[in-house]
């Protein structure tokens, strides 16, 4: 246990030191001044989570980056996401199932951030994630202030539980609507839409943009900014132990004999590393990615029997492996979203695909003399399944996870997220 503890820590101090080194990412973009002033440079791309509040901007690769907030700059754009800073009223009720209380009212707060632009045109569509994990959505038509779409949930007093006709006394709100309506009702058949919006991404972009079509706006002007509705690809690099435990998978007898001495569950412990790629679904089933992995693995155990069938007739068996393997894992992953942590569970199937091995068996009988017998066998690839608990940490994942392939092993991993994948750049018209 001393020894699997020593190389934890050796391997978790290693990750530690590659993000300090990594910790910038550094991409093309370009800040727009209070004056409206357009300067093109590097920002600091953190594949953000929640919004931003500060952002890191330098001109070129060698001069110190510069914080600027959403006072100090009007928008950013990096990586294709758009993002409009400005002062804005918050509603902060709360929406975790968990949290709610029967108070259907607005719990205002004045923030300063910078809102995702998902849509712009004569309606535009802003997107705030705050640092709870709430989602919140904006409207603006023309100049007009930009004006939080209001969605509440709040629980049912109990003497009104029998007007709710599904099982839980969870209500909702949908203020949104209203606005929503007052903004888009011109246009012929755009309430009964309205009625039937969800408070979602995929369905406020669809409404905003066929809105935006149907009123006469000018195709270069209006447009839905693509790259908050794109799935997310994110590359991993890991290490960790595992310790296997292996089990045979038949017994071994000899007509009537009797086992005098075995060794036939041996467990071994050893470092593993890989890298992953985390395919990340779009903006709201981003709770669910499928997950690739290539893995390093070393199994090695040795098996010894000793049966005596009758008297002078003993044999002894022995049974010896050393097998580095490349385990591949395809994963389905679930990462349901909590304030400020985000804990997953994984499980697929998996393909190990040994590439060296020394093996060895032998059966020694002994009858008055000594007669030995060899047997050489390949190695073939095995599949298995693998199941994991984790959590996300900033950039880091930890995790423990069960194995079962070519023996019962348990990991203790951890990962670093590298980077997510960038599209070509294109610097775009200013706001």
């Amino acid at each position: 246990m001393k020894k699997f503890l020593s190389l934890f820590f050796v391997n978790f101090l290693s990750l530690f030191a590659f993000e300090i080194i990594a910790q910038s990412n550094f991409q093309k973009g370009y800040i727009i001044s209070e004056a409206g002033d357009t300067i093109i440079g590097l920002i600091d791309y953190m594949q953000w989570d929640r919004n931003p509040k500060t952002i890191r901007f330098r001109t070129d690769s060698v001069t110190e980056p510069v914080n600027f907030s959403p006072l100090e700059i009007h928008a950013f754009v990096v990586n294709e996401d758009h993002y409009l800073g400005g002062i804005y009223e918050i509603d902060q009720s709360p929406y975790l199932t968990e949290d709610l209380t029967t108070e259907n009212k607005a719990v205002p707060v004045i923030d300063t951030v910078f809102l995702t632009v998902l849509v712009e045109g004569t309606l535009s569509l802003f997107y705030l994630r705050d640092e709870n994990a709430k989602e919140h959505f904006f409207i603006r038509k023309n100049d007009t202030p930009i004006k939080e779409l209001i969605y509440r949930r709040y629980l049912l007093a109990q003497e009104r539980n029998t007007l709710v006709e599904s099982r839980t006394n969870v209500a909702e709100n949908n203020m949104y609507r209203g606005v929503l309506i007052h903004y888009t009702s011109e246009v012929p058949g755009f309430i009964e839409k309205v009625n039937n919006v969800r408070y979602k991404t995929t369905d406020l972009i669809k409404l905003v943009d066929e809105y935006n079509k149907k009123s006469g706006c000018e195709s270069g002007y209006c447009r839905v900014n693509k790259s908050r509705t794109k799935g997310i690809f994110s590359f991993h690099v890991l290490t960790g132990l595992a310790y296997s435990y292996y089990t045979l998978n038949n017994s071994i007898s000899e007509g009537d004999g009797k086992l005098i001495d075995s060794d036939p569950n041996p467990s071994f412990t050893w470092f593993i590393g890989g890298i992953g790629l985390n395919m990340m679904l779009p903006r709201k089933l981003q709770r669910f990615s499928l997950y690739f992995e290539s893995l390093y693995h070393v199994d090695k155990y040795t098996f010894n029997y000793h049966i005596e069938e009758r008297l002078h007739l003993d044999h002894y068996y022995h049974t010896e492996l050393i097998m580095h393997s490349l385990k591949f894992a395809v994963m389905p992953r679930y990462q349901p979203l909590f304030k400020n942590y985000r804990p997953y569970i994984n499980a697929g199937f998996t393909l190990s695909a040994p590439f060296s091995w020394n093996y060895d068996s032998y059966k020694v009988t002994y009858f008055w003399d000594q007669e030995s017998t060899h047997y050489y066998r390949g190695v073939a690839p095995a599949f298995g399944f693998d199941a994991g608990l984790g959590l996300y940490y900033r950039k880091f994942n930890f995790e423990l996870r069960y194995s079962l392939c070519t023996a019962h092993s348990l990991y203790v991993m951890v990962s670093y997220r590298i980077k997510a994948s960038t599209p070509d750049y294109k610097v775009s018209s200013g706001y």
